[in-house]
């Protein structure tokens, strides 16, 4: 029996590096849910239902851009910017206060979404697929993770010191994730 060579042939490392990729960005919906709440942004549910859709219409574009241009872009590089990206928007939560009704906090948190999606496109475009099943399968994960990460920020705390670095808890996720992405 022959090793695997390519990235085709060992399924069960394809099967997962997608789990792993699935819980990331559960992760991101929960950081960006948490976020949402713990920091009062107002949004109402047609604003996620049309960044929900236009997700998926970007992750179906970059799967087909990623076909045409895997040999041109250097992927690496882009996901090693969204990191970085990730992680500014994380000190960018930790620096600045939350106010009310929080559109700057509710933009950034928009554009890591878009952004994450958008290498994901390009890295299933670069293996061949459609991307179909799996826009909506991420889009789901994005909306079910903020749906848990806004239910979990709701708990009240009892210590005065905890219910204040409540807001905080988003950027220091926002951080990680994007220490996870970069390496």
């Amino acid at each position: 029996m022959a090793w695997p060579k390519g990235p085709g042939e060992c399924p069960s490392l394809e099967v997962f590096q997608w789990t792993l990729l699935s819980l990331w960005i559960g992760c991101l919906g929960f950081a960006s849910g948490y976020g949402f709440s713990s920091r009062r942004v107002a949004i109402n549910g047609g604003y996620i239902v049309s960044i929900l859709v236009s997700i998926v219409i970007i992750f179906l574009l970059c799967a087909s851009f990623g076909r045409r241009l895997g040999e041109t872009v250097p992927l690496r590089l882009i996901e090693v910017l969204l990191a970085f990206a990730m992680m500014g928007i994380g000190f960018f939560l930790l620096y600045f206060p939350p106010r009310f009704p929080g559109k700057r906090d509710l933009v950034f948190m928009t554009v890591a979404w878009f952004g994450a999606m958008i290498v994901q496109g390009f890295m299933v475009g670069i293996n061949g697929g459609q991307g179909g099943l799996l826009a909506v399968w991420f889009s789901l994960l994005l909306a079910g993770g903020a749906m848990a990460g806004g239910i979990l920020s709701q708990f009240h705390h009892s210590h005065w010191r905890l219910h204040q670095l409540k807001p905080y808890v988003a950027g220091l996720i926002f951080i990680v994730l994007g220490l996870m992405r970069a390496f």
